[in-house]
């Protein structure tokens, strides 16, 4: 195997791990070409290969093989590329949970294995966030019961102790001499897998649509404005509010402790409410 293809376990994407692939061929063999491929491959069109490339179609079955024997992939490398497609092209997130458990075993034992899976327990309650931050910021006394009126809307006092144990157990969290402290004062999802935070975003999404009704105006801001732009306008529209995010990051975490008052959730939210207008 060549170089990309012994580095396949620490690829996402079957697709960018496709137009590496491409690439390193193209540089080591002069008559390498997407033609070239589609023989070995035993596919009768290179366009087939165009397509997939740029997400356009899909592998089945029978085409995923059909790559394997051109990759010359065999082995936990085959059986590592054949789960990816299937990962990447499924919309279940069911299905996408157990190709990424299976995806995680067969990356097990090589260089690449290095996604912490306790920590991804963060995201399978939207209030674990909001706990992280409560045990450390008020003056709980250790009492449960008070811990969950805190958070609002009010969850059971159950729900609060396992969520403190929760995050104690996957090291979010540690007590020192006698109260909790975070072990990281901020955390990203950067590189976890969307579906695992799919839940809670939801969560959080929905807990901002009931705020806009129960709570006054002075309380939370909600506000929103339809846009009618292109894609270069979106992705800098996007790139605003990245760098917004961080802005907004750094005022809190450059807080004095002493003036903190409550825990907010943040959502910056910008997605389409139309089809295509020059495809329709």
């Amino acid at each position: 195997m060549n170089k990309i293809s012994d580095d396949i376990f620490s690829y996402e994407d079957y697709r960018e791990f496709l137009k590496d692939f491409f690439s390193e061929q193209k540089r080591l063999k002069t008559i390498f070409s997407y033609r070239y491929f589609a023989s070995k491959s035993g596919f009768s069109s290179a366009s087939f290969l165009v397509y997939i490339l740029k997400g356009e179609r899909n592998l089945s079955l029978k085409s995923i093989q059909k790559f394997l024997t051109g990759l010359n992939l065999k082995g936990k490398p085959a059986r590592y590329f054949e789960t990816l497609v299937l990962y990447n092209q499924t919309d279940s997130t069911k299905e996408k949970k157990e190709l990424y458990n299976k995806l995680k075993k067969l990356r097990s034992n090589t260089k690449f294995s290095k996604l912490n899976k306790a920590q991804y327990s963060l995201y399978d309650e939207w209030y674990y966030q909001v706990i992280r931050e409560l045990v450390v910021l008020s003056d709980w006394d250790n009492d449960y019961k008070k811990l969950s009126k805190l958070v609002r809307p009010h969850i059971t006092e159950q729900e609060a102790k396992g969520a403190v144990e929760t995050l104690e157990t996957i090291g979010l969290i540690e007590k020192k001499d006698g109260k909790f402290v975070q072990t990281n004062s901020t955390i990203t999802a950067e590189g976890t897998p969307s579906f695992i935070i799919k839940k809670t975003r939801a969560e959080l999404i929905q807990k901002g649509a009931e705020a806009a009704e129960v709570m006054t105006p002075k309380e939370r801001y909600i506000a929103g404005t339809t846009l009618s732009v292109g894609e270069k306008a979106y992705n800098e529209i996007t790139k605003l509010l990245d760098d917004v995010r961080a802005n907004i990051s750094k005022i809190a975490i450059d807080e004095d402790v002493e003036n903190i008052e409550k825990v907010y959730q943040l959502n910056l939210q910008i997605f389409p409410v139309s089809q295509n207008i020059k495809e329709s």
